[in-house]
């Protein structure tokens, strides 16, 4: 009989011990899906800050028209999404890789897509002294932001100085 009572403890211990066991591991699981929420939501704010950051030189900013040329050709390829304007004080205004509309650094009206072959003959014209359209790379240029209804950054407008 005392083998009996001997293992009915044991036994009732182990059943303590599998639901401590049980229970931890429940707790640890709720603490670590309350860490993986916060951790997932850093990590939307820090996604949006980091897709946001390429146009942080952009943002009222004064920016030489070397980098603007550079900007031109990286955005080429992006017909129909974005736009850059660019007014020198030839005076001229141009508007590279889209056309649109644009009042007060807001897009009025959707983005047009250029043609490729538009698209080179405007990047030609950027690099010739003697067009109209000519973005002297020593030139500085005030560059703001320009934004489509839902606050997105879909262009560039640059005024030179």
């Amino acid at each position: 009989m005392d083998q009996n009572i001997q293992r009915a403890l044991w036994l009732g211990v182990g059943i303590m011990m599998f639901v401590a066991v049980v229970s931890t591991g429940l707790f640890l699981f709720n603490q670590g899906r309350a860490v993986a929420e916060v951790g997932g939501e850093q990590l939307s704010v820090v996604s949006e800050q980091l897709s946001l950051a390429k146009y942080q030189a952009f943002d009222n900013e004064v920016v030489s028209g070397s980098m603007l040329i550079n900007t031109i050709k990286e955005y080429k390829s992006s017909d129909g999404e974005f736009i850059i304007l660019v007014n020198t004080s030839y005076p001229s205004n141009s508007q590279y890789i889209s056309t649109g509309s644009v009042s007060a650094n807001t897009l009025t009206s959707s983005l047009t897509g250029k043609t490729r072959a538009s698209t080179d003959s405007d990047l030609q014209a950027l690099n010739d002294e003697t067009s109209t359209t000519y973005i002297n790379p020593h030139g500085e240029f005030m560059a703001q932001l320009i934004y489509d209804s839902n606050d997105v950054v879909k262009g560039i407008v640059a005024n030179q100085q």
